[in-house]
Protein backbone atom coordinates (compact mmCIF):
# COMPACT_ATOMS: atom_id res chain seq x y z
CA UNK A 1 0.00 0.00 0.00
CA UNK A 2 1.08 3.47 -0.55
CA UNK A 3 0.16 6.16 2.27
CA UNK A 4 0.95 9.61 1.87
CA UNK A 5 -0.41 13.30 3.70
CA UNK A 6 -3.12 14.39 1.27
CA UNK A 7 -2.59 17.85 1.39
CA UNK A 8 0.99 17.11 -0.12
CA UNK A 9 1.44 14.16 -2.52
CA UNK A 10 4.45 13.15 -3.86
CA UNK A 11 4.99 14.16 -7.68
CA UNK A 12 5.29 10.67 -8.91
CA UNK A 13 1.64 9.91 -7.68
CA UNK A 14 0.16 13.22 -8.12
CA UNK A 15 0.73 13.11 -11.48
CA UNK A 16 -1.35 9.72 -11.95
CA UNK A 17 -4.38 11.89 -10.93
CA UNK A 18 -5.90 9.00 -8.70
CA UNK A 19 -8.43 10.97 -7.38
CA UNK A 20 -10.66 12.75 -9.92
CA UNK A 21 -13.38 15.83 -8.57
CA UNK A 22 -16.29 16.01 -11.42
CA UNK A 23 -18.70 19.39 -10.78
CA UNK A 24 -18.81 21.50 -7.35
CA UNK A 25 -16.97 20.36 -4.68
CA UNK A 26 -16.23 21.79 -1.72
CA UNK A 27 -13.25 21.02 0.30
CA UNK A 28 -13.00 20.96 4.06
CA UNK A 29 -10.33 20.73 6.47
CA UNK A 30 -7.67 17.91 4.54
CA UNK A 31 -4.85 17.16 7.06
CA UNK A 32 -5.64 13.58 7.26
CA UNK A 33 -4.05 10.53 5.38
CA UNK A 34 -4.80 8.27 2.32
CA UNK A 35 -3.83 5.04 2.19
CA UNK A 36 -4.24 2.93 -1.00
CA UNK A 37 -4.58 -0.14 -1.33
CA UNK A 38 -3.49 -0.40 -4.77
CA UNK A 39 -0.68 1.03 -7.22
CA UNK A 40 -2.63 4.36 -7.61
CA UNK A 41 -3.82 5.01 -11.38
CA UNK A 42 -5.59 7.70 -13.10
CA UNK A 43 -9.30 7.94 -11.91
CA UNK A 44 -9.06 5.03 -9.39
CA UNK A 45 -11.47 6.77 -7.15
CA UNK A 46 -13.88 8.79 -8.54
CA UNK A 47 -16.15 11.61 -6.57
CA UNK A 48 -18.79 13.66 -7.78
CA UNK A 49 -19.74 12.45 -11.08
CA UNK A 50 -23.26 12.55 -11.86
CA UNK A 51 -26.11 12.77 -14.06
CA UNK A 52 -28.71 14.96 -15.79
CA UNK A 53 -31.70 13.79 -13.98
CA UNK A 54 -30.44 13.60 -10.37
CA UNK A 55 -27.73 16.26 -8.66
CA UNK A 56 -26.46 18.34 -11.35
CA UNK A 57 -26.73 21.10 -9.47
CA UNK A 58 -25.56 19.64 -5.84
CA UNK A 59 -22.51 20.31 -4.26
CA UNK A 60 -20.13 17.54 -3.11
CA UNK A 61 -18.10 18.40 0.37
CA UNK A 62 -15.12 15.83 1.68
CA UNK A 63 -13.54 16.65 5.05
CA UNK A 64 -10.76 14.34 5.86
CA UNK A 65 -8.63 14.43 9.47
CA UNK A 66 -8.60 10.83 9.95
CA UNK A 67 -7.50 8.07 7.67
CA UNK A 68 -8.84 6.89 4.14
CA UNK A 69 -8.04 3.67 3.11
CA UNK A 70 -9.35 3.12 -0.41
CA UNK A 71 -9.19 0.62 -2.97
CA UNK A 72 -10.10 1.06 -7.05
CA UNK A 73 -12.84 1.48 -9.27
CA UNK A 74 -14.13 3.15 -5.88
CA UNK A 75 -17.07 6.15 -7.21
CA UNK A 76 -18.64 8.84 -4.29
CA UNK A 77 -21.77 10.41 -6.67
CA UNK A 78 -22.78 14.14 -6.36
CA UNK A 79 -23.82 16.21 -3.71
CA UNK A 80 -22.50 13.22 -1.09
CA UNK A 81 -21.10 14.75 2.44
CA UNK A 82 -18.12 12.86 3.37
CA UNK A 83 -16.54 13.33 6.89
CA UNK A 84 -13.34 11.18 8.42
CA UNK A 85 -12.37 12.10 11.66
CA UNK A 86 -11.54 8.21 12.46
CA UNK A 87 -10.79 5.84 9.98
CA UNK A 88 -12.55 4.60 6.80
CA UNK A 89 -11.69 1.07 4.65
CA UNK A 90 -13.34 1.82 1.52
CA UNK A 91 -13.10 -1.80 -0.88
CA UNK A 92 -12.65 -2.01 -4.38
CA UNK A 93 -15.83 -1.71 -6.81
CA UNK A 94 -17.73 0.67 -3.91
CA UNK A 95 -20.64 2.67 -5.41
CA UNK A 96 -21.93 5.27 -3.42
CA UNK A 97 -25.25 7.01 -4.68
CA UNK A 98 -26.12 10.75 -5.18
CA UNK A 99 -26.73 13.14 -1.96
CA UNK A 100 -25.24 10.81 0.68
CA UNK A 101 -24.17 11.52 3.85
CA UNK A 102 -21.12 9.26 5.21
CA UNK A 103 -19.73 10.65 8.94
CA UNK A 104 -17.06 8.44 10.75
CA UNK A 105 -15.54 9.06 14.03
CA UNK A 106 -14.12 6.22 14.60
CA UNK A 107 -14.34 3.33 12.05
CA UNK A 108 -16.22 2.29 8.86
CA UNK A 109 -15.32 -0.50 6.81
CA UNK A 110 -17.10 -1.00 3.45
CA UNK A 111 -17.16 -3.90 1.88
CA UNK A 112 -16.07 -4.73 -2.20
CA UNK A 113 -18.73 -4.14 -4.33
CA UNK A 114 -20.62 -2.17 -2.21
CA UNK A 115 -23.55 -0.37 -4.05
CA UNK A 116 -25.48 2.32 -2.00
CA UNK A 117 -28.45 4.22 -3.30
CA UNK A 118 -29.33 7.97 -3.19
CA UNK A 119 -29.89 9.72 -0.07
CA UNK A 120 -28.56 7.76 2.32
CA UNK A 121 -26.63 8.16 5.47
CA UNK A 122 -24.17 6.23 7.29
CA UNK A 123 -23.00 7.04 10.23
CA UNK A 124 -21.43 5.29 13.11
CA UNK A 125 -21.77 7.87 15.72
CA UNK A 126 -24.69 9.83 17.37
CA UNK A 127 -22.81 12.55 18.21
CA UNK A 128 -24.74 13.44 21.82
CA UNK A 129 -23.86 11.55 24.80
CA UNK A 130 -26.66 10.56 27.05
CA UNK A 131 -26.52 9.76 31.04
CA UNK A 132 -28.15 7.15 33.07
CA UNK A 133 -29.73 9.04 36.10
CA UNK A 134 -29.88 5.94 38.05
CA UNK A 135 -25.77 4.65 37.91
CA UNK A 136 -24.29 7.68 36.41
CA UNK A 137 -23.24 5.63 33.41
CA UNK A 138 -22.66 7.09 30.06
CA UNK A 139 -22.18 4.89 27.27
CA UNK A 140 -19.50 5.71 24.17
CA UNK A 141 -21.73 7.36 21.37
CA UNK A 142 -20.16 5.63 18.42
CA UNK A 143 -19.29 1.91 17.51
CA UNK A 144 -17.99 0.50 14.42
CA UNK A 145 -19.81 0.10 11.32
CA UNK A 146 -19.08 -2.92 9.18
CA UNK A 147 -21.02 -3.94 5.76
CA UNK A 148 -19.84 -6.84 4.25
CA UNK A 149 -18.99 -7.59 0.46
CA UNK A 150 -21.61 -7.48 -2.02
CA UNK A 151 -24.26 -5.90 0.09
CA UNK A 152 -27.02 -3.37 -1.90
CA UNK A 153 -28.35 -0.76 0.21
CA UNK A 154 -31.18 1.25 -1.05
CA UNK A 155 -31.77 5.33 -1.54
CA UNK A 156 -32.99 7.03 1.58
CA UNK A 157 -31.88 4.50 4.41
CA UNK A 158 -29.76 5.03 7.57
CA UNK A 159 -27.27 2.88 8.79
CA UNK A 160 -26.41 3.73 12.20
CA UNK A 161 -23.43 3.47 14.60
CA UNK A 162 -22.47 -1.26 15.89
CA UNK A 163 -24.25 -2.09 12.35
CA UNK A 164 -22.58 -5.16 10.87
CA UNK A 165 -24.10 -6.70 7.64
CA UNK A 166 -23.41 -10.13 6.03
CA UNK A 167 -22.12 -11.15 2.40
CA UNK A 168 -24.70 -10.18 -0.10
CA UNK A 169 -27.24 -8.15 2.47
CA UNK A 170 -30.09 -6.35 0.34
CA UNK A 171 -31.49 -3.23 2.39
CA UNK A 172 -34.72 -2.66 0.37
CA UNK A 173 -37.46 0.29 1.03
CA UNK A 174 -37.02 3.98 2.07
CA UNK A 175 -36.11 4.74 5.22
CA UNK A 176 -35.08 1.11 6.47
CA UNK A 177 -33.07 1.91 9.46
CA UNK A 178 -30.16 -0.47 10.71
CA UNK A 179 -28.78 -0.10 13.80
CA UNK A 180 -27.37 -3.96 15.02
CA UNK A 181 -25.04 -6.56 14.22
CA UNK A 182 -27.22 -8.78 11.63
CA UNK A 183 -24.27 -11.47 11.02
CA UNK A 184 -25.78 -13.26 14.07
CA UNK A 185 -29.35 -12.73 12.91
CA UNK A 186 -29.37 -13.33 8.84
CA UNK A 187 -27.80 -15.76 6.65
CA UNK A 188 -25.83 -14.46 3.56
CA UNK A 189 -27.89 -13.32 0.73
CA UNK A 190 -30.95 -11.95 2.86
CA UNK A 191 -32.95 -8.85 1.99
CA UNK A 192 -34.08 -7.28 5.21
CA UNK A 193 -36.37 -3.37 5.28
CA UNK A 194 -38.14 -1.87 7.96
CA UNK A 195 -37.02 0.70 10.69
CA UNK A 196 -35.61 -1.04 12.42
CA UNK A 197 -34.78 -3.19 9.80
CA UNK A 198 -36.55 -7.15 9.89
CA UNK A 199 -35.63 -9.92 7.64
CA UNK A 200 -38.37 -10.83 4.99
CA UNK A 201 -36.76 -12.88 2.58
CA UNK A 202 -33.46 -15.44 2.37
CA UNK A 203 -31.57 -16.90 -0.78
CA UNK A 204 -31.79 -13.47 -2.73
CA UNK A 205 -29.06 -12.01 -4.57
CA UNK A 206 -28.78 -8.72 -6.83
CA UNK A 207 -28.32 -9.46 -10.63
CA UNK A 208 -25.37 -7.04 -11.65
CA UNK A 209 -25.24 -7.43 -15.24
Amino acid sequence: TLRFNFMLLPFKTACKLPFLLYGKCELGVLRGEVEFLHKPYKGMVKIGITDPFRSIECTTFLCLTGLLQIGKEVVFRRGTHIEINGTIHVEDYSYIGDCGCIKVAKFVHLGYGLRVGNNTTIMDTDFHYVINTANRLIKDNSLPIIIGDSNWIGGNCIIKKGTQTPKGTIVAGPYSMLSKDYTKLIPEYSLVAGSPAKLLVENVRRVNN
